[in-house]
């Protein structure tokens, strides 16, 4: 029985429709439209963290002292960590009760504490209903976000924003990226 696996999977890496990938000592296998996929977002983040300035580190350690004292609160180290900013680019994962939600109003107080401007979107509209209440914060689906509509032309979906048209907002928080199908 293995056998026939071990030459079924073969046979699939032969003809590239899954992808073996090593990382740290260990092969993994793919379905080779996901792996596509998936470098494919991981591009675009590496190219967006590029093009997205970084915020100063003391800065925001001092952003974020001040947000406790104000707050009361008293942030783990994994959540400090979070709200860094050393990069253009962030994704942040945890299962739930984690401290995502009180990572997203701390950040949306530091943004704000530098004058800079939030969007806040989500995949759903429950799920933007949910931002936005967590958050006391106007929260859009991403297409309403992005300006999705029908190009008369051709009548495929499009965005009037895009990278030649980008938002208006110095930070984009997406929530429940989990969601989103690529």
């Amino acid at each position: 029985q293995s056998d026939r696996v071990t030459a079924a999977i073969d046979t699939q890496l032969d003809t590239r429709r899954l992808i073996c990938r090593r990382y740290d000592g260990q092969d993994y296998i793919f379905d080779a439209a996901t792996d596509q996929q998936e470098k494919y977002v991981a591009d675009k983040l590496l190219l967006l963290d590029k093009l997205c300035p970084a915020v100063d580190a003391g800065d925001v350690n001092a952003f974020i002292d001040r947000e406790e004292r104000d707050q009361g609160v008293s942030y783990a180290r994994g959540q400090k960590q979070a709200m860094a900013l050393e990069n253009g680019v962030m994704v942040l994962t945890g299962g739930p009760g984690t401290g995502k939600t009180t990572v997203v109003h701390a950040l949306l107080h530091i943004f704000r504490s530098m004058d800079m401007s939030v969007a806040l979107c989500a995949p759903t509209g429950r799920a933007a209903k949910r931002l936005s209440e967590s958050t006391a914060n106007e929260a859009k689906t991403i297409h309403r976000l992005l300006e999705a509509g029908i190009d008369p032309h051709t009548g495929k979906l499009c965005f009037a924003k895009d990278e030649n048209n980008p938002l208006k907002a110095d930070a984009v928080i997406v929530d429940e990226m989990s969601m989103v199908a690529i």
